[in-house]
């Protein structure tokens, strides 16, 4: 009863609504402000050019207009903008126009996307013009009167104020502005959408008509044909001929109407605004698509891939009535097996028209039905509004109006409009930040936060109800923010909270947000809606072009209520509606509630049969759709395009709007006439052009034009074009999600030439793992000479839940085929991997069987009887169960959180009789709390470790709490040759260290049986492989592991080779360690903090710590090989030429004789010691490669030395170990011989190798041995080596061999510690080398998947104490393409160390060898490195001081945000700059984490130091320039901001403070100073470290060491702080007994969010106080 008496107050409700709207009457042009301007060619001024206001600074033009009566002075600004994405198209010409009184109220007046200004050229060409060009782009500026010529390629393209209609006229209150634009060669016009009109728009200046207009109110059921405004308003007009495209933006959210008149090759438009300004965007094409992109490049909203259920089908109702409705729709369209997303509801869900409520009648438990449908891949999508009910007791209501949410009008109240049948409403304030976050707040109530709820916007234009004076939508008058007026932002408002709640659902899930409303930088955001249809055959047919010009503007994924909202269709109507539908991108039904159900299930069979084909058409198209999605996203390709889009000088396509084109491929051709049983199709692109008609047994037809064919009620024509591969998934589904697995056919339509190419994108379909994680697979496929290839065409990006292709259908294809051969390539880089050594597996070596332990293996009991507990160490045997092996066990305790252990074969003990320390730190004394017959309890202040007896183990505790526990699986072996041990670490999530891998730096689990473990043994590995466990060229085994409140760490300390296993569970990580030597010295270490842990870990190192020269941290150039004196000078007179920074070029090994070593090329090097001369009076140095490998030549110095002396290693029975080098057969040099290190340290003396700026590379020092696969190109591991005056085998000490040969090249260079610092790279390292020398990744490709495994290969060795790190920028092999080589600059950056080298079979690419757009970004990013080099050479003090890495992952200090655990493509320089570079192709929005919470701030510097909050992830928008870095709120950064072009020279520059405030308004920082080459700061204390802190207006500089002093530092010249406190007048400054005011000057600038103290010139060797007054 209840439900019956329901429905009829449900249609009596929406009946009301319905009369209320109706068809809306809009004001006519001559009702508005557009009357008169209409007739602006009487009545207003013209205007001149004052050419002696003409201005220009790089890249923009500024002038004044000045009108012919003197009333009016008018302020122009022009640029051009580049196309980022693509070089050849030409770039936007921007220009605005305003009245220079009201410029500095208005100073950013727009929300367009960041671009990248290109260099203008300006010149004065007469008296009365000037011309701007931009490439093969120009423009004209007349003087007298005013008007613009745009050309390309010196062609005409547009006009800008011909015919001098330019007006500007009021205040912001009542302004108005208007232009005239023409445009050459232009037949048509589209565009301007959203009108109910054709796609080729008409001349409205012919009495008969008003201009279009853009105003977004709510028209009801809206007339067609007709120039008046919808729901929607993009100011976006492109125009087209045979010869020419062109387009403008006029940017505008205020009533804008645009007359249109077509005149002989030409197209005259006239623009009319509310707003006494205007900003206008100019593309100059030069085809449609090239200006399509150039309109896509403005966008500002981020572009995000649909959820594949927004593809389907959707059914909506003016509403369903309860849950029951609900449900029983959705079983009858599984029940007729009709395919089915969501179902939509109006507000009548709600209670009594309270949004974010639910009737607690008919929809009593909204979240059991919402979890109803997920259990069948259904959605429920919701209406909501702007409007809030005005109602005592209603939550939205009154936290809107208590806490000010409201629009308001002119005296400050709250407006308050009409609401749906009657009730007040007022409008939320959605340019209010605090009310809109209130608004997306909603979403997250209980019963709305499901992830198969959606919302759509509706009335959100605003609708006012009964407000017919103001077109029923708000007032122009009333106020945002209570000052801003309404009429400014009208075509916005709708936009606002779109854009807010579509990220609202997070990281994980995209948002799906349809709206009634949008605006013109709204694009991909949510479905666009035509609006209320009638059910009749013009609204059908009007349907296409009102989509198409939507497409044209970005506005993609647009549809048509599918049968109409009002009236009754007939059966073919409705059937050709759906068959149409189908070829638009957003397919939903929806009717109104006065008109009798339409579902198709209510159909009889025959109709309700072609209706499902039609919707299996379309699930079948999925795949093409989602592609056409993806690939929008990345090149702005509409989805849906008109035909003359792709064949442009067809002139009979110009007006074509009936057909469509799905991306390049499918045209479509539904029927959109009653009881047609022929058609007329237009097919394009000429005889050579070949359609196959799937409707009609893929027959083919030539694209010659009109074609006339038979049609019935089946017949829905559609084609695909020759040369066209179609990717389909031909399983009929109910739902998308059914489809995802479901295997794909491959139609494969020839062209003419037998040929054919497609794509086809995958991802998961719902998440942003796409975008965070590149979890994506982006296919090509080809057909070509009978063979069908399928290919990666973003190699970066993998996603392992691809279905397969199952099935392959070929059009015209070969004939006789009679069988088919697959060819599988698992194509990664270019197939770089074919140059890359073949290593050893873990089966192939001792790891294997280890690996499978404990089987096989006897478990170790500790023998009691021999347990010794002397003060501070423990020690005892370990014995096998099978009595077959003793062991040695000794324990300490270094402090209480660091435990050291070492086990070993008791005989090889005894053989070795080392007193090996685990490090330089006495341990502390143990004290026994407990020993039982089973366990041994020893405590160390607040460490406690038990150590069980039978079967052996340990658990470690701190603070009762357990932290480790040793051969808690029973995995201890000890075999001849190598030894193996499990350590278990609790309440950790993620392990990290361990270098060298090409891995991320959060490790993965290794026991999945996939995967090999971790190994760690020096070898060459040539072109390494990515995301790979393999060894490299250094070993360092030191792992870590973390959790949210623990941290801990594994020192491994073996020298051979080494396996490690990791497991990840729930609550621990094990780990089992394998090593190739049956002797190990562990060190365990317990935080609590990774920070700590990582301090921990360093204190425990052998070597010492060096400063690195200042040179070393600036950029360093290599090729593989430059060939003669003469080119090395080239080089770097090139480099000075185009001011581009350098500090050190490199040769390889043919700078020698021959290969010899620490010989001269006599010929291409005749004169060394000279041109070592010529570079040091440049500030330039030299680095030379040697290596360990010695060439075996007779009469070779060296050679005959170490052959004398027996300096080489040697074979077993004696003879002199010989091996392949690049010079030929060679001998090694034996590092722990002291007699061979000696003579090897002394050739550094040899007289052309011993200037201040000769420095070395130790090359192929793991060593490399050529042609020696068997033992994976190095030495043999059987080897006989001497140490401690024992033979052990190379194996043994395999890692350490390059460490070796590193230590005797210091004490080469470096004998007595108290002279310059050397400056050694090594290629191969081991856990002792530490900052003794630069890390260098290995031999990399030019791939952007090489760029992105750089950050975490030096993350990862930064975390282990290997600070300069590196890799090759632009990669060695391989070549990178400008946007990478760029991209590559502008991160390689923020690595400690900063070189590029290529390999001698590239083209040169030094960076002056490119464009100068390219050189231009180079030179930026090089400049920003110097910039910051104070900041490198202070945290590598600091390192050495405190032991903190320089460069450190987001978990290091944000150690309790489980989102930085495994972030490793940004990265902290220190703990004050976070740098997230761009490492993805063609990227434009990128997703940056910035740490730290709501308190902590981020100014980004890349953006005018625009500050962010510390909340997670936020998208950044980007182009070819931008590096986004931010600095922390409360650093104080130094730089050097003067451009030099080498690290001495900017030695005496002034310091640059730039001081970050934080929430509190505080900063801190540190400098450190010496003089950057000699030993003076560590044995004379010759250095400054000096404290910044700003606090209560006032800067304080002081001393941090005050027994150190350096004489030579630079003064601080200028000062810049952001964030700053206002009104700051003048600066006083106090030191010692002196106060005065300083003489600077103060300026504020970015809108007072920065302010600068200039032309100062503080001595940072004094104290000092800075007071801000």
């Amino acid at each position: 009863m209840y439900f019956n008496v329901n429905k009829k107050v449900t249609i009596l409700f929406v009946l009301t609504l319905q009369l209320l709207i109706g068809v809306a009457s809009g004001k006519t042009c001559d009702e508005t402000f557009c009357g008169k301007l209409r007739r602006s060619s009487t009545g207003y001024p013209s205007y001149n050019l004052d050419l002696d206001t003409v201005a220009v600074e790089y890249d923009t033009l500024t002038a004044n207009l000045t009108s012919h009566d003197g009333s009016h002075n008018l302020l122009l600004e022009l640029d051009f903008e580049d196309i980022d994405i693509d070089e050849f198209v030409p770039p936007i010409l921007r220009l605005a126009i305003i009245d220079s009184d009201l410029q500095e109220q208005l100073d950013n007046i727009t929300f367009l996307n960041h671009v990248t200004k290109s260099p203008i050229v300006f010149y004065k060409a007469t008296n009365e013009t000037i011309v701007v060009s931009s490439g093969s782009s120009k423009a004209i500026l007349y003087s007298n009167p005013f008007k613009m010529e745009t050309y390309f390629e010196n062609k005409l393209v547009s006009v800008v104020n011909g015919n001098g209609r330019l007006v500007i006229e009021g205040d912001l209150l009542n302004g108005v502005a208007a232009m005239d634009v023409s445009f050459a060669g232009a037949q048509n016009a589209y565009g301007i959408p959203l009108h109910a009109e054709n796609l080729a728009l008409r001349t409205t200046t012919d009495g008969t008509m008003d201009p279009y207009r853009l105003y977004n109110h709510n028209s009801g059921q809206y007339k067609l044909k007709s120039t008046e405004a919808l729901h929607s308003a993009v100011p976006l007009l492109y125009t087209h001929g045979r010869e020419q495209s062109a387009g403008v933006l006029w940017i505008s959210y205020s009533d804008l109407w645009i007359d249109i008149t077509h005149g002989d090759n030409h197209i005259e438009t006239y623009f009319m605004d509310e707003k006494p300004f205007f900003h206008i965007l100019l593309y100059n094409g030069p085809t449609i698509a090239d200006a399509v992109l150039q309109g896509g490049q403005n966008r500002v909203t981020p572009i995000i891939m649909p959820q594949y259920f927004a593809l389907g089908y959707h059914q909506s109702r003016n509403s369903y009535a309860n849950e029951n409705e609900v449900l029983s729709v959705i079983d009858k369209f599984n029940r007729d097996q009709l395919p089915l997303e969501s179902v939509w509801l109006d507000s009548n869900y709600t209670d009594n028209g309270k949004y974010f409520t639910w009737d607690p009648i008919r929809f009593p438990n909204p979240i059991n039905l919402q979890n109803q449908l997920a259990t069948q891949n259904r959605s429920l999508v919701v209406t909501i509004g702007p409007h809030i009910k005005v109602e005592k007791g209603y939550f939205v209501h009154e936290e809107a109006s208590s806490n000010g949410f409201y629009v308001t009008n002119p005296d400050g109240s709250d407006y308050v409009g009409k609401y749906l049948s009657g009730s007040s409403c007022s409008y939320i304030d959605f340019f209010n930040s605090k009310a809109l976050i209130f608004y997306a707040s909603l979403l997250t109530r209980e019963t709305f936060k499901a992830s198969n709820l959606h919302v759509f916007f509706d009335l959100n234009e605003p609708t006012v109800f009964e407000n017919e004076e103001h077109e029923n939508t708000l007032p122009s008058d009333v106020l945002h923010q209570k000052f801003l007026p309404h009429r400014y932002l009208h075509n916005m408002y709708g936009t606002i909270p779109v854009l807010m709640t579509a990220g609202n659902d997070g990281y994980q899930e995209r948002s799906f947000t349809p709206s009634l409303s949008h605006s013109v930088f709204e694009d991909n955001v949510g479905p666009l809606l035509t609006g209320d249809n009638y059910a009749n055959w013009e609204h059908l047919q009007i349907s296409f072009p009102m989509c198409l010009s939507e497409a044209l503007v970005n506005m993609n994924m647009c549809g048509a209520n599918v049968g109409g909202f009002k009236g009754i269709p007939d059966e073919e109507l409705y059937q050709r509606w759906y068959q149409a539908g189908a070829w638009l991108p957003f397919y939903r039904a929806h009717f109104a509630a006065d008109v009798p159900p339409r579902e198709p299930f209510m159909y009889p069979e025959n109709v309700k049969a072609r209706v499902r084909k039609a919707l299996y058409q379309r699930y079948a198209h999925l795949p093409v759709w989602y592609t056409l999605f993806w690939e929008n996203v990345h090149n702005f390709k509409p989805i849906i395009r008109p035909l003359f889009y792709h064949y442009p000088k067809e002139e009979a396509t110009f007006v074509i709007d009936q057909e469509l084109l799905l991306g390049a491929n499918i045209l479509a051709a539904p029927i959109l006439k009653r009881g047609a049983f022929m058609l007329t199709v237009y097919l394009p692109g000429g005889e050579s052009e070949l359609w196959y008609n799937i409707d009609d047994n893929y027959k083919v037809l030539r694209g010659t034009g009109h074609q006339l064919m038979y049609v019935n009620l089946d017949s829905v024509p559609v084609f695909y074009r020759g040369g066209a591969i179609i990717t389909r998934k031909d399983t009929p589904r109910l739902t998308s999600a059914e489809t995802v697995n479901d295997p794909y056919t491959l139609y494969v339509c020839l062209n003419t030439t037998n040929e054919a190419s497609g794509t086809l994108y995958v991802d998961d379909y719902k998440t942003y793992s796409y975008f965070f994680q590149n979890k994506f697979l982006y296919i090509g496929f080809s057909f070509t000479d009978s063979s069908l290839y399928a290919y990666k065409i973003v190699e970066d990006a993998d996603y392992d839940g691809a279905a397969p292709v199952g099935e392959v259908v070929i059009l015209n294809p070969p004939k006789n085929v009679i069988g088919v051969q697959l060819h599988v390539n698992d194509r990664i880089s270019d197939n770089l991997l074919t140059c890359a050594l073949s290593q050893k597996t873990c089966d192939e070596t001792f790891c294997g069987p280890l690996r499978k332990s404990p089987e096989g293996y006897p478990r170790y009991n500790l023998d009691l009887s021999t347990v010794s507990i002397k003060g501070r160490e423990l020690t005892g045997n370990l014995t096998s169960e099978d009595g077959s092996r003793k062991l040695y066990l000794s324990l300490t305790y270094h402090t209480s959180r660091k435990i050291g252990l070492l086990i070993s074969d008791i005989t090889l003990m005894r053989l070795l009789k080392t007193t090996h320390s685990i490090n330089h730190e006495l341990p502390i004394p143990l004290s026994v709390r407990k020993v039982t017959n089973e366990t041994i309890v020893l405590t160390a202040d607040n460490g406690t470790t038990v150590i069980y007896s039978n079967p052996f183990l340990i658990k470690s505790y701190y603070k009762d709490e357990l932290v480790f526990v040793i051969n808690g699986n029973g995995r201890l072996v000890v075999q001849n040759i190598s030894l193996a041990l499990d350590v278990t670490s609790h309440d950790v999530q993620q392990a990290y260290g361990i270098p060298l891998h090409a891995d991320n730096l959060a490790l993965r689990t290794t026991t999945d049986g996939k995967t090999d473990p971790y190994r760690l043994y020096n070898i060459n590995t040539g072109q390494y492989k990515l995301k790979s466990t393999e060894a490299l060229h250094t070993s360092v085994a030191l792992l870590y592991t973390h959790g949210k409140t623990h941290a801990g760490a594994i020192s491994w300390n073996s020298n051979s080779q080494t396996w490690i296993d990791i497991t990840h569970e729930a609550d621990r990580i094990e780990t089992y360690f394998m090593s190739e030597f049956p002797f190990i010295l562990v060190s365990l270490m317990n935080g609590p903090t990774i920070a700590n842990v990582i301090a921990q870990a360093a204190d425990q190192m052998d070597s010492p710590y060096l400063m690195p020269r200042y040179f070393a941290l600036g950029y360093h150039q290599s090729r593989n090989s430059y060939t003669s004196e003469s080119e090395v000078l080239n080089v770097i007179n090139n480099f000075n030429t185009n001011n581009l920074p350098l500090e050190s070029l490199w040769l390889d090994i043919s700078h020698t004789d021959s290969g010899k070593y620490f010989t001269w090329d006599p010929i291409r090097f005749s004169n060394p010691i000279k041109l070592l001369d010529q570079l040091a009076s440049d500030n330039r140095s030299l680095v030379v490669t040697v290596g360990p490998q010695i060439k075996r030549e007779k009469g070779y110095f060296l050679h005959e030395e170490a052959l004398l002396k027996g300096f080489y290693i040697r074979n077993k029975d004696g003879s002199d170990y010989i091996g392949k080098c690049p010079s030929g057969d060679c001998s090694y040099i034996e590092f722990y011989n002291t007699d061979a290190s000696e003579y090897y340290s002394s050739l550094y003396t040899i007289e052309s190798f011993k200037a201040d700026n000769l420095h070395f590379f130790l090359d192929l020092n793991e060593p490399t041995v050529l042609n020696n696969e068997e033992y994976e190109n190095t030495l043999p591991p059987s080897l006989p080596r001497k140490l401690f005056q024992a033979s052990i085998p190379h194996g043994y000490m395999h890692n350490t061999y390059s460490t070796q040969h590193l230590f005797s090249a210091y004490i080469g260079k470096f004998p007595t510690m108290t002279e310059i610092r050397p400056f050694i790279a090594t290629h191969s390292h081991s856990v002792i080398d530490e900052n003794f020398s630069p890390l260098i990744t290995g031999d990399n490709y030019a791939s952007w998947e090489h760029l992105q495994i750089s950050f975490p290969m030096c993350l990862s060795a930064a975390l282990v104490t290997i600070n300069m790190c590196r890799a090759n920028v632009g990669g060695f092999t391989g070549i990178p393409d400008e946007e990478l080589y760029q991209r590559w600059y502008q991160a390689g950056v923020w690595l400690p160390f900063y070189r590029a080298h290529f390999a001698a079979d590239v083209p040169p690419r030094e960076p002056y060898v490119y464009s100068d757009k390219v050189k231009d970004r180079v030179r930026r990013a090089m400049y920003q490195r110097y910039a910051h080099l104070p900041i490198w050479y202070t945290l590598f003090w600091e390192n050495i001081k405190f032991f903190k890495p320089v460069i450190r992952p987001l978990v290091y200090h944000y150690p309790k945000e489980e989102e930085t655990y495994a972030i490793d493509n940004q990265l902290l320089l220190g703990a004050d700059i976070l740098a997230a570079p761009v490492l993805k192709r063609g990227a434009f929005i990128v997703s940056i984490y910035l740490p730290g919470g709501g308190s902590e701030l981020w100014y980004n510097i890349d953006d005018n130091y625009k500050a962010f909050r510390g909340t997670g992830h936020q998208i950044v928008y980007v182009n070819l320039d931008s590096v986004p870095v931010f600095y922390r709120g409360g650093s104080i950064i130094a730089r050097k901001d003067t451009p030099r072009l080498t690290s001495e020279a900017t030695v005496s520059d002034p310091y640059t403070l730039y001081i970050c405030l934080n929430a509190t308004n505080g900063a801190s920082g540190t400098l450190y100073v010496d003089d950057y080459k000699t030993m003076s700061y560590y044995w004379k204390y010759q250095y400054l470290y000096v404290g910044f802190s700003f606090t209560d207006n006032s800067l304080y500089a002081y001393k941090i060491h005050e027994n150190a002093d350096y004489e030579g530092a630079a003064p601080i010249g200028e000062i810049v702080i952001v964030n700053p406190p206002k009104n700051i007048a003048k600066v006083r400054l106090e030191r010692k007994n002196e106060v005065k005011n300083c003489s600077g000057s103060i300026a504020y600038s970015n809108g007072g969010n920065v302010l600068k103290l200039t032309n100062l010139s503080l001595n940072i060797r004094e104290p000092f106080k800075l007071k801000l007054l």
